[in-house]
């Protein structure tokens, strides 16, 4: 019986519909056209995206890859030689510096990769097998390493400010810059799925509503959310819920005290229009089937195959769900990474991320940040390629005008006692970031090392000639990304033209 009167109520809806269309002058052609444009709402979007009809042909992605913890610069792409901390006068028995069989030199870059192997003893013995060698060598001509000095060693703080540049742009952050730019008319441009300060809104009240970015929880199972009815048996036809809408704003919100009291509230009109025309766009353009991560669509199935631990590792449920809003047209800017919880299969000695991630360098710093380094360059090795086998428009691939930016909290502390191969490390200001894109200056490391040290050092802007003495500044760093990115900085004060680290 009910779902009889169900059907009549849709039925009655569908009717009044009909005549409602026929009165505003629609006829029954109009009609189907609109219904079609509904129904193809995804495929019809993505022919515009390349069309450039809803966005410029120039559209930029950022994909910031977050390392919370500190993911050292010195135990990667800038890593030292005992040798050459003894030939420079130090000590290397007392720096964090490797022995020639755990890191790569190449002929053809100035860049390094630690192979370490070793054990993490408080994580049950955990076998630690990094190679970084590999990476290096596919992806070299597209990597810049950009040497910088942090202002905060709290983590959360230091997160906010890798992201903001220290509040650069009126406190805007890198990817709300980006969406603002590259974003408008796209569902959801600005698609924060990562933890810490690395998620957070900036402050700039002047971004347009569209920048703001949407926090993602749980990427296996969020986009069911982005629809009334997505998944559920039997679920009310349109008609109805529309029905039920208008009941709803007209006749239940409206006279109720609540409702007048608090209507002119920003936090009311905003909860108002997400429920409105927020939802009303999500539904339309199909989002809640489109990045549904394990749904049936091609690029889903073959996000399966490359990410196909995705049911129990988050970090790649992350990339999977990245992947298919920036090829879908949906996004233009993705914030993921390995955070500060546990990830493992079964016990201790199948730890993928120990606590606190890279952080755990307290306890045991050269295995965790091999294990966290392998960890992160091994999901953007498999995002780069997804990128690369994707057409953007007129032959060019997503992954041609992509970036990654390598954020993290700061470094870690350089010291050691007496040549110990396991020790433990605190937080430090002084550290570099990794960048990987066809549109930076790729193939360099931008500043230098201090081999007595194993501090790093900035740079000059323009050429990228190293400069002992000076640092770069969170400002630097977040001005020079936009601009490889070709937004416009004039905004920031004093911004500095960061010429060198773009590639043209």
């Amino acid at each position: 019986m009910k779902r009889k009167l169900g059907t009549q109520a849709a039925d009655d809806a569908a009717k009044a519909k009909a005549e409602k269309m026929s009165k505003r002058g629609l006829d029954r052609r109009e009609m189907v056209v609109q219904a079609t444009l509904l129904a193809l709402g995804p495929m019809l979007w993505s022919r515009r995206l390349l069309a450039g009809e809803t966005a410029s042909a120039d559209r930029r992605f950022l994909i910031v890859m977050h390392g919370s913890g500190g993911a050292s610069i010195v135990d990667s792409f800038m890593a030292l030689a005992s040798s050459e901390v003894q030939s420079a006068g130090g000590n290397s028995a007392g720096l964090n510096c490797y022995e020639p069989a755990q890191m790569v030199s190449f002929s053809d870059s100035p860049l390094r990769a630690v192979n370490y192997q070793g054990t993490i003893a408080v994580l049950g013995g955990l076998k630690v097998q990094g190679n970084q060698d590999a990476f290096v060598r596919k992806h070299k001509q597209d990597m810049m390493v950009v040497t910088t000095e942090s202002t905060s060693v709290t983590h959360v703080t230091a997160q906010k400010r890798a992201i903001t540049g220290n509040e650069a742009w009126s406190g805007r952050t890198i990817q709300e810059a980006v969406a603002s730019v590259y974003g408008k008319g796209m569902p959801l441009a600005n698609l924060l799925l990562g933890q810490g300060g690395y998620i957070e809104h900036g402050i700039d009240t002047s971004l347009p509503s569209f920048a703001k970015g949407l926090i993602v929880n749980d990427p296996a199972t969020w986009s069911k959310g982005l629809s009334s009815a997505y998944g559920l048996d039997e679920a009310p036809s349109e008609e109805v819920m529309a029905i039920a809408r208008e009941i709803r704003d007209q006749m239940l919100d409206g006279p109720s005290t609540f409702y007048r009291t608090f209507k002119n509230s920003p936090v009311m009109q905003n909860w108002v229009h997400s429920r409105g025309d927020t939802r009303a766009l999500f539904e339309q353009s199909k989002l809640a089937a489109g990045l549904d991560i394990s749904g049936t669509n091609g690029s889903a199935a073959e996000l399966l195959r490359i990410f196909p631990d995705y049911t129990w590792d988050p970090y790649e449920a992350q990339a999977i769900l990245a992947c298919m809003a920036i090829t879908q047209g949906t996004t233009c800017t993705a914030t993921l990474g390995p955070g500060f919880t546990v990830v493992s299969k079964g016990g201790l000695t199948e730890t993928r991320n120990p606590p606190i991630g890279f952080d755990f360098s307290h306890a045991s710093h050269r295995g965790v940040q091999a294990l966290m380094w392998t960890r992160m360059l091994s999901v953007t090795d498999r995002m780069i390629e997804f990128l690369k086998s994707k057409e953007y428009a007129r032959g060019g691939s997503y992954w041609d005008r992509s970036l990654v930016y390598f954020a993290t909290d700061f470094g870690r502390s350089r010291v050691r006692p007496s040549g110990a191969d396991v020790f433990a490390s605190g937080h430090h200001l002084n550290n570099g970031v990794l960048v990987i894109s066809p549109m930076a200056n790729g193939n360099k490391v931008l500043g230098g090392i201090d081999p007595k040290t194993a501090l790093t050092y900035g740079f000059d802007p323009a050429t990228g000639k190293p400069e002992p003495g000076r640092k770069t500044e969170e400002k630097d760093l977040y001005s020079g990304l936009l601009q490889v990115l070709d937004v416009n900085t004039s905004a920031i004060h004093n911004a500095p033209d960061m010429r060198a680290m773009r590639r043209r």
